[in-house]
């Protein structure tokens, strides 16, 4: 789910429903609420005299004429031509066009600034040496934004281990950072340990939450809590437990360190068990090959290559002790096999729980 403050003015209370719709426009044009809401309403009609706007929008007549005043200054609305005392809506693709051409030239005046600021970075760090390699960041607030910003400057891909418990960022604040990096295309690749998806309520809890394109592997234990981005840059605790002084955290950028980090991810993803999650890719529900499993099969044999006891798959998938050990019991009459570890073995190699291929 997208995070978002809506706005608190009257009007935006009104069209509360339309909220989903509009407060991306606000962002991109740099329309005011009130303002996109009031051109929506506009375009909706021929022409609308203040009066007639006022009763659609429910303001005032003076809060209408406000609003026309700056519609008409941004050159999104003008006075109709056979009757002054009307309004008319200027054409989206070119009103709403030139403010793009706007924000666009704006945003690449930025990434000049941000390119110049970068090298003068790039310069001093080489002169400090190998301190320029790791930032210290101290203080749990300090810690928690330096996480949100790292995902928010995210282009292409997230490694993350995830480790129980939740010190700096809990797994709440971090979800709105990941729906947008996600949602610009990033793509994330995660190991998580049992204990951290348990303390959120148990795992199919868990991985109900997690956002759509995430893909997500299972161990026992990770070793340490860290991300990865764009395997340019490392962030992860100093220590497992943060101190009377407050959490701390080290960023790692470039370096032999940065690369073996990056080796120890790949290493774990190697070994960790695929879980099916909302995501569209290798580990989603509904793109596996095909196979004799049904879904609570599937998600059985799931837990049980992840390290899972009886009881543990029984309260995890909500059904019985003997209900899981008599579908153990079919899943191994219909491999063909004697003991569990033949299952398992059966399972890898027919492709029981592979994706289905592109």
């Amino acid at each position: 789910m997208r995070h978002g403050v809506f706005p608190s003015s009257r009007l935006g209370q009104v069209w509360r429903g339309r909220a989903r719709d509009t407060c991306d426009a606000d962002r991109v044009f740099g329309l005011t609420p009130d303002e996109t809401f009031a051109y929506r309403e506009l375009i909706a009609v021929p022409s609308a005299s203040a009066a007639e706007l006022a009763v659609r929008l429910r303001l005032s007549a003076a809060e209408t004429r406000a609003l026309l005043t700056t519609l008409e200054r941004r050159g999104l609305a003008s006075h109709d031509s056979q009757d002054l005392a009307r309004f008319v809506a200027a054409p989206p693709a070119a009103a709403l066009g030139a403010l793009l051409v706007e924000q666009r030239n704006e945003i690449k005046r930025a990434e000049l600034q941000i390119d110049a600021l970068q090298e003068v970075y790039q310069a001093a760090s080489a002169r400090r040496g190998i301190s320029g390699l790791i930032d210290v960041v101290q203080g749990q607030r300090q810690v928690a934004e330096r996480f949100r910003l790292l995902q928010m400057g995210a282009e292409s891909e997230v490694l993350a281990f995830v480790k129980a418990p939740a010190t700096a960022v809990s797994a709440a604040e971090n979800t709105a950072a990941e729906q947008a990096a996600l949602a610009r295309g990033v793509r994330y690749r995660v190991v998580a340990e049992r204990a951290a998806l348990e303390e959120q309520g148990g795992i199919q809890a868990a991985l109900a939450t997690i956002p759509e394109g995430e893909r997500v592997r299972l161990v026992g234990t990770v070793p340490l809590k860290l991300i990865i981005v764009d395997r340019r840059a490392a962030f992860l605790p100093i220590l497992a437990t943060p101190g009377p002084d407050g959490a701390g955290a080290l960023v790692v950028h470039e370096s032999a360190l940065l690369d073996a980090l990056l080796a120890l991810f790949e290493a774990e993803w190697m070994r960790a068990t695929p879980i099916r999650t909302p995501a569209h890719g290798e580990d989603a529900p509904g793109a596996r090959a095909a196979t004799p499993l049904d879904e609570t099969d599937a998600e059985l044999l799931e837990l049980l290559l992840a390290g899972y006891t009886d009881d543990a798959v029984a309260k995890q998938l909500g059904i019985s002790l003997r209900t899981v050990q008599r579908r153990i019991a079919g899943l191994m009459a219909l491999a063909g096999v004697q003991t569990r570890m033949q299952l398992g073995w059966h399972a890898a190699t027919q492709g029981w729980l592979d994706p289905a291929p592109n």
